[in-house]
């Protein structure tokens, strides 16, 4: 009989520390992402995507060690944390509903925010970076569009260019599974492909392009010696990149030099780290 369990960790000794039972087995059983469980509310909660196809997220009490309540969300997928104890979730119309809780878990707000991308045109990626509540999704076709998320609701603001008119005309796009990572400083690193066409968004990269998101320009370029699929920046003032490559390994990349450093095997022919998370 299958139990579904969220296991707690403890990040010193890589122990489990606890099982919480999700009693529905429910949960989105799909390749990792970050956004398929998120911490909010200081850590005290955790929300937890599930998929039936219907959707919902679990929210769990992590001081209590309970599942408090489902949220249903229909249409929409995935959590990205807004405001003092809530949520947005990206939905199949080009919106996003974004619903606060209280204590109980229980639903207090729920905001629908009208369609601001096209999802048969351009759509967004679902993998973001955040920086300073603001949320940077690109898109398929090599625009970022920013998402305001330190309030309880939602605010899409102006999206910008991630192409010069000549890298657009190469077909420059981003592309992989985890494509973008943001580091606290303001930048935000993003997996690029040449020749991009409808339906290469899931091929990966051969370079990662440094973007500064207040000033909306590329500040750098770093050529990849392997070919990535993911990729994750480390955070403090000497931050590395780490790029999964298609041989499942992770080469480590200085962002300042630009260079290879090292390439890290984790596990062999049964890794597959596409979803990397830098630890604070």
């Amino acid at each position: 009989m299958r139990t579904d369990v969220l296991s707690v960790w403890d990040n010193a000794t890589l122990s489990v520390k606890k099982e919480i039972e999700l009693p529905h087995k429910k949960r989105a059983q799909t390749v990792s992402e970050k956004n398929a469980t998120q911490l909010i509310d200081n850590d005290k909660y955790m929300l937890v995507f599930n998929f039936t196809p219907a959707t919902s997220v679990s929210v769990i009490d992590m001081l209590e060690h309970k599942v408090l309540n489902d949220v249903d969300i229909p249409g929409c997928s995935l959590i990205y944390p807004s405001g003092k104890r809530g949520f947005s979730t990206l939905c199949a119309d080009g919106s996003m509903l974004s619903i606060q809780l209280d204590e109980q878990g229980k639903v207090v707000s729920e905001t629908r925010v009208p369609s601001f991308f096209n999802v048969d045109e351009d759509p967004l990626f679902e993998k973001y970076a955040r920086i300073n509540n603001v949320g940077y999704f690109p898109t398929f076709h090599g625009y970022m569009q920013p998402v305001d998320l330190s309030g309880p609701v939602a605010k899409p603001q102006e999206k910008w260019d991630l192409l010069s008119a000549s890298e657009r005309e190469q077909n420059w796009r981003p592309g992989g599974w985890q494509i973008i990572s943001g580091h606290p400083d303001g930048r935000v690193f993003v997996l690029m492909h040449k020749d991009g066409v409808n339906g290469s968004h899931k091929d990966g990269g051969t370079e990662v392009w440094v973007y500064d998101t207040k000033q909306h320009k590329k500040i750098k370029t770093i050529p990849l010696e392997s070919h990535g699929i993911s990729l994750e920046v480390t955070k403090g003032d000497e931050p590395l990149l780490a790029v999964t490559n298609a041989k499942m390994m992770i080469d480590v990349y200085n962002p300042k030099s630009a260079k290879l450093e090292r390439t890290l095997s984790i596990g062999g022919d049964n890794a597959n780290p596409f979803t990397l998370i830098a630890v604070e």
